[in-house]
């Protein structure tokens, strides 16, 4: 259990001061989205060949 608590602790923090950097702006948390969703998706996809056939 201990070592859940450490890896999920960081990412709620985060989330959290995420939340009140950003608060009520909903506007700005789905271009962020957008933006990081298009990020992995170039880096997922098959031009780039990080991932293998097997893996995809």
């Amino acid at each position: 259990m201990k070592k859940s608590q450490f890896f999920f602790n960081p990412l709620k923090n985060l989330a959290d001061q995420f939340d009140k950097l950003v608060s009520g702006k909903l506007w700005l948390k789905v271009i962020i989205a957008l933006g990081l969703g298009i990020i992995l998706g170039v880096l997922l996809g098959p031009d780039l060949g990080l991932v293998s056939l097997w893996n995809s």
